[in-house]
């Protein structure tokens, strides 16, 4: 999974940096969170330590892929390592393995939903297509 997010210098900075930090991680657990009301669905990662630019996230100059190093986890042992996230928040990739390193994986983003009905025709095997085709061949 993939997370965009703002943040702060500091604690007592009271400014909010527009500036984005993208981590990449492991889903672990899916929580579902009941509060009667509504409920909300959390995740629970492993995330790479892309503080570190050589040994755990870096970005090939000549391709622009992304390689991540999934031996090297944060260790989630502060309150600043917080490993749940929002499932709303997060986007997923794929990780296609790196054969030259161990560990390592480029990162590969899921392609984009366009909606439902586009997403039907485009899948050869959607029941619904076929329905719709049956419909329309009728009027």
């Amino acid at each position: 999974m993939k997370v965009v997010t703002s943040f702060r210098a500091s604690a007592k900075d009271m400014n909010l940096i527009d500036d984005e930090v993208t981590y990449y991680g492991v889903v672990k657990r899916i929580l579902e969170l009941d509060y009667v009301e509504f409920k909300q669905t959390m995740f629970y990662y492993d995330w790479v330590r892309i503080d570190d630019k050589i040994n755990s996230c870096t970005v090939d100059p000549d391709t622009n892929l992304v390689f991540v190093n999934l031996g090297r986890f944060m260790r989630n042992t502060s309150e600043v390592d917080e490993p749940f996230i929002l499932a709303s928040v997060a986007k997923q990739v794929f990780y296609w393995r790196d054969l030259s390193r161990d560990n390592w994986y480029v990162v590969l983003d899921a392609p984009k939903r366009l909606s439902q009905e586009i997403d039907a025709y485009e899948n050869p095997l959607s029941t619904t297509l076929i329905e719709d085709v049956l419909e329309v061949a009728k009027d």
